[in-house]
Protein backbone atom coordinates (compact mmCIF):
# COMPACT_ATOMS: atom_id res chain seq x y z
CA UNK A 1 0.00 0.00 0.00
CA UNK A 2 1.62 3.38 -1.16
CA UNK A 3 0.07 6.38 1.54
CA UNK A 4 -0.03 9.97 -0.10
CA UNK A 5 -1.08 11.78 1.82
CA UNK A 6 -3.84 13.36 3.51
CA UNK A 7 -6.51 14.76 1.52
CA UNK A 8 -6.14 18.34 0.19
CA UNK A 9 -2.02 18.16 0.45
CA UNK A 10 -0.44 19.81 -2.59
CA UNK A 11 3.57 18.52 -2.60
CA UNK A 12 3.49 17.42 0.38
CA UNK A 13 5.03 13.88 -0.07
CA UNK A 14 6.50 12.04 -2.82
CA UNK A 15 6.42 8.17 -3.23
CA UNK A 16 9.22 6.19 -4.58
CA UNK A 17 8.32 2.92 -6.45
CA UNK A 18 11.28 0.73 -7.33
CA UNK A 19 11.39 -0.22 -10.42
CA UNK A 20 14.46 -1.78 -11.41
CA UNK A 21 13.64 -4.89 -11.87
CA UNK A 22 10.45 -4.19 -14.33
CA UNK A 23 13.72 -1.88 -16.36
CA UNK A 24 15.48 -4.71 -16.79
CA UNK A 25 12.88 -7.19 -17.69
CA UNK A 26 11.39 -4.66 -20.40
CA UNK A 27 14.73 -2.56 -21.21
CA UNK A 28 14.19 0.45 -23.27
CA UNK A 29 10.80 1.21 -21.97
CA UNK A 30 9.47 4.27 -20.13
CA UNK A 31 7.27 3.83 -16.73
CA UNK A 32 4.05 5.27 -16.62
CA UNK A 33 2.09 5.56 -13.30
CA UNK A 34 -1.42 4.95 -13.54
CA UNK A 35 -3.71 6.06 -10.93
CA UNK A 36 -7.48 5.37 -9.54
CA UNK A 37 -8.76 7.65 -7.14
CA UNK A 38 -10.97 6.79 -4.12
CA UNK A 39 -14.41 6.12 -5.76
CA UNK A 40 -13.46 6.42 -9.28
CA UNK A 41 -13.17 4.27 -11.96
CA UNK A 42 -10.79 6.09 -14.71
CA UNK A 43 -7.41 6.20 -14.51
CA UNK A 44 -5.07 9.48 -15.02
CA UNK A 45 -1.60 9.43 -15.39
CA UNK A 46 -0.16 10.77 -12.36
CA UNK A 47 3.01 13.04 -12.49
CA UNK A 48 6.31 10.50 -11.94
CA UNK A 49 9.66 10.52 -13.14
CA UNK A 50 12.29 8.19 -12.82
CA UNK A 51 15.11 9.16 -10.47
CA UNK A 52 18.62 9.97 -11.13
CA UNK A 53 19.73 6.28 -10.46
CA UNK A 54 16.97 5.18 -13.01
CA UNK A 55 15.49 2.58 -10.69
CA UNK A 56 13.00 4.59 -8.76
CA UNK A 57 9.91 6.30 -9.98
CA UNK A 58 9.43 9.06 -7.90
CA UNK A 59 5.62 9.96 -7.33
CA UNK A 60 5.60 13.88 -6.87
CA UNK A 61 1.82 13.86 -5.06
CA UNK A 62 -0.57 16.73 -5.44
CA UNK A 63 -4.01 18.25 -4.93
CA UNK A 64 -5.63 16.43 -7.35
CA UNK A 65 -3.71 13.34 -6.65
CA UNK A 66 -5.35 13.58 -2.61
CA UNK A 67 -8.72 15.24 -3.90
CA UNK A 68 -11.00 12.40 -2.62
CA UNK A 69 -10.25 10.23 0.84
CA UNK A 70 -9.86 6.64 1.19
CA UNK A 71 -8.04 3.96 -0.88
CA UNK A 72 -7.24 3.84 -4.65
CA UNK A 73 -5.29 2.29 -7.10
CA UNK A 74 -1.89 2.58 -9.20
CA UNK A 75 -0.19 0.20 -11.69
CA UNK A 76 2.60 1.14 -13.56
CA UNK A 77 2.89 0.56 -17.32
CA UNK A 78 6.34 -0.11 -19.35
CA UNK A 79 5.74 1.11 -22.58
CA UNK A 80 8.09 2.22 -25.58
CA UNK A 81 7.50 3.70 -28.74
CA UNK A 82 7.74 2.12 -32.18
CA UNK A 83 6.96 4.06 -35.38
CA UNK A 84 4.95 6.45 -33.58
CA UNK A 85 2.53 3.13 -31.66
CA UNK A 86 2.52 3.21 -28.07
CA UNK A 87 3.67 -0.71 -26.94
CA UNK A 88 2.67 -1.66 -23.20
CA UNK A 89 5.57 -4.70 -22.50
CA UNK A 90 4.19 -4.87 -18.96
CA UNK A 91 2.64 -3.84 -15.80
CA UNK A 92 3.10 -3.66 -12.14
CA UNK A 93 0.98 -5.78 -9.80
CA UNK A 94 -2.05 -3.07 -8.76
CA UNK A 95 -1.04 -1.63 -6.17
CA UNK A 96 -3.26 0.04 -3.33
CA UNK A 97 -3.26 3.64 -3.02
CA UNK A 98 -4.41 5.29 0.51
CA UNK A 99 -5.43 9.13 1.44
CA UNK A 100 -5.46 9.78 4.61
CA UNK A 101 -9.08 12.01 5.93
CA UNK A 102 -8.07 15.55 7.17
CA UNK A 103 -10.09 18.20 8.88
CA UNK A 104 -9.83 20.93 6.43
CA UNK A 105 -10.58 20.47 2.80
CA UNK A 106 -13.34 18.34 2.49
CA UNK A 107 -14.78 20.53 -0.61
CA UNK A 108 -15.07 19.51 -3.56
CA UNK A 109 -11.68 20.80 -5.37
CA UNK A 110 -11.97 21.92 -9.54
CA UNK A 111 -10.49 19.78 -12.16
CA UNK A 112 -6.33 19.89 -11.80
CA UNK A 113 -4.44 23.11 -12.91
CA UNK A 114 -3.29 23.17 -16.44
CA UNK A 115 0.23 23.52 -15.03
CA UNK A 116 0.09 20.40 -13.26
CA UNK A 117 -1.00 18.77 -16.07
CA UNK A 118 1.14 20.43 -18.57
CA UNK A 119 4.26 19.47 -15.47
CA UNK A 120 2.73 15.88 -15.38
CA UNK A 121 3.61 15.76 -19.84
CA UNK A 122 6.82 16.61 -19.63
CA UNK A 123 8.01 14.72 -16.39
CA UNK A 124 6.49 12.07 -18.89
CA UNK A 125 8.89 13.07 -21.41
CA UNK A 126 11.57 13.55 -19.48
CA UNK A 127 11.17 10.11 -18.08
CA UNK A 128 11.21 8.40 -21.30
CA UNK A 129 14.14 10.43 -22.91
CA UNK A 130 15.77 9.03 -19.74
CA UNK A 131 14.81 5.29 -20.85
CA UNK A 132 15.97 6.00 -24.19
CA UNK A 133 19.46 6.95 -22.88
CA UNK A 134 19.67 4.09 -20.64
CA UNK A 135 19.19 1.91 -23.36
CA UNK A 136 21.44 3.73 -26.47
CA UNK A 137 24.33 3.25 -23.38
CA UNK A 138 23.38 -0.23 -22.74
CA UNK A 139 23.53 -0.98 -26.64
CA UNK A 140 26.91 0.65 -27.17
CA UNK A 141 28.41 -1.20 -24.01
CA UNK A 142 26.81 -4.48 -26.04
CA UNK A 143 28.74 -2.80 -29.11
CA UNK A 144 31.66 -2.49 -27.58
CA UNK A 145 31.76 -5.64 -26.09
CA UNK A 146 31.33 -7.23 -29.89
CA UNK A 147 34.13 -5.37 -30.85
CA UNK A 148 36.65 -6.28 -28.41
CA UNK A 149 35.72 -10.14 -29.07
CA UNK A 150 35.70 -9.69 -33.07
CA UNK A 151 39.77 -9.71 -33.46
CA UNK A 152 41.71 -9.20 -36.52
CA UNK A 153 42.96 -10.98 -39.81
CA UNK A 154 45.66 -9.67 -42.18
CA UNK A 155 46.55 -10.95 -45.49
CA UNK A 156 48.71 -10.20 -47.58
CA UNK A 157 50.32 -11.17 -51.15
CA UNK A 158 54.11 -11.13 -51.57
CA UNK A 159 55.91 -11.83 -54.99
CA UNK A 160 52.65 -12.72 -56.33
CA UNK A 161 52.57 -16.74 -55.10
CA UNK A 162 53.22 -16.23 -51.39
CA UNK A 163 49.78 -15.49 -49.28
CA UNK A 164 50.71 -14.46 -45.28
CA UNK A 165 47.60 -14.07 -43.16
CA UNK A 166 48.07 -13.16 -39.72
CA UNK A 167 45.23 -13.05 -36.74
CA UNK A 168 45.23 -12.09 -33.05
CA UNK A 169 45.07 -15.84 -32.63
CA UNK A 170 47.60 -17.43 -34.87
CA UNK A 171 50.49 -16.71 -37.40
CA UNK A 172 49.76 -18.94 -41.05
CA UNK A 173 51.55 -19.11 -43.93
CA UNK A 174 49.98 -19.91 -47.38
CA UNK A 175 51.82 -20.98 -50.51
CA UNK A 176 50.73 -21.48 -53.70
CA UNK A 177 51.72 -25.43 -54.58
CA UNK A 178 50.79 -26.47 -57.96
CA UNK A 179 47.69 -24.30 -58.30
CA UNK A 180 46.23 -25.34 -54.61
CA UNK A 181 46.65 -23.33 -51.37
CA UNK A 182 48.53 -25.14 -48.75
CA UNK A 183 48.93 -23.87 -45.18
CA UNK A 184 52.13 -23.59 -43.61
CA UNK A 185 52.32 -22.97 -39.88
CA UNK A 186 54.45 -20.46 -38.49
CA UNK A 187 56.17 -20.86 -34.85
Amino acid sequence: MINIGLMGEQYARTAEIDVAEYLEKWPGTAPQLFVIRPGETAPYIAAASLDSTGEKLVWSVNAYDTEKRGMGRAQILFAKTEDDDIIILGKSPVMAVCVGDALEGTEDADAPDPYDTWAAVIASYASTAYAAQLAAEAAADHAEQCAENAGYMDFEIVDGDLIYIRTDQVDVDFEIVGGDLVMVEVD
